[in-house]
């Protein structure tokens, strides 16, 4: 789809200063029901080869098994981790992790994935939890199949992850 030379509308969305569709989302529309979606399918740890799943009420590692409904997580725009209305929230006093209701509002809800690389470009194929002054990554634990958030390292495999399918801008 060719939608032609768009300078003069750039141009024009520069010296207007408009405010971006990002910011659209989080601040005029946050209610927005629709994940619009950045990554998709099962998400799955590097090191371990394991992925992220639900058991109960409790967010585990365990084998992939693409079919399985509790292994698909979407992440959105917005900078959710989510499964159907579930989100995977850390809880950084713990070092824990926890499913919470998705709100696209809740700061406390927020990584960032493969965005990371502006600023910590040695990061970007990890998940950094966006609301706290220590750098936290979400990582996994080879002996068992919990998932915790702890201090980012750059070199740690069990804190690189990587989503089944990726979705362009």
């Amino acid at each position: 789809l060719d939608v032609g030379n768009l300078t003069q509308q750039r141009e024009l969305r520069k010296k207007l200063k408009c405010k971006s569709f990002k910011w659209y989302l989080e601040n005029v529309f946050p209610d927005l029901r629709a994940p619009i979606v950045r990554a998709s399918g099962v998400l799955i740890n590097v090191a371990l080869g394991k992925c992220i799943s639900i058991e109960n009420t409790t967010v585990i590692l365990e084998d992939c098994d693409g079919s399985k409904e509790l292994q698909q997580f979407n992440y959105t725009w917005l900078r959710l981790i989510k499964c159907g209305e579930w989100c995977i929230a850390p809880i950084p006093d713990k070092g824990a992790v926890r499913l919470h209701p998705c709100d696209n509002r809740n700061k406390g809800l927020k990584w960032l994935h493969k965005s990371t690389s502006v600023f910590h470009p040695e990061l970007v194929n990890h998940i950094v939890f966006e609301n706290n002054q220590q750098l936290l990554c979400l990582e996994g634990n080879f002996s068992q199949k919990i998932l915790k958030v702890a201090a980012c390292d750059p070199v740690k495999p069990y804190q690189k992850w990587k989503f089944e399918k990726y979705y362009e801008a």
